[in-house]
């Protein structure tokens, strides 16, 4: 898969409902990263013991993952050189669960990503990811 670019469009707009203005608008544009690897699932599923997320590569430089269930998912990250960090992603509440986004251009240690792993209560459930390098 070389010769591959991942492009990332995304767009933060603080909208007042109440005014009907928008006094905040950041669109992020132009984020590339050439890619010759990548994993992906639309629907994976996150047991209650840890379940590592796969990774394409000894260390990837761009990661997705959203959280689609009714229950909190807990999400490991391990960063090369540190210790793992967990965080929690929040269950889908009105629509759209909590979501991790990691894209970093520079592909040289000690960036990117060497392990992710996610565990859930109290139940499995879906979440959906996509990780390249």
């Amino acid at each position: 898969m070389s010769n591959v670019n991942l492009y990332t469009a995304l767009t933060i707009q603080a909208t007042d409902i109440v005014a009907g203005t928008t006094p905040y608008n950041l669109a992020l544009n132009g984020i590339v990263l050439p890619v010759t690897v990548w994993s992906s699932s639309d629907f994976f599923q996150v047991g209650t013991g840890t379940t590592v997320i796969p990774l394409p590569a000894a260390v990837v430089y761009y990661a997705f993952v959203r959280n689609l269930s009714t229950n909190p998912v807990s999400l490991t990250v391990t960063f090369p050189t540190q210790s793992p960090t967990t965080m929690i992603l929040n269950p889908v509440t009105s629509g759209f669960g909590a979501i991790f986004l990691y894209a970093n251009t520079i592909e040289t240690a000690p960036a990117g990503i060497s392990a992710m792993s996610a565990t859930t209560t109290p139940a499995a459930s879906p979440i959906q990811y996509f990780v390249a390098a």
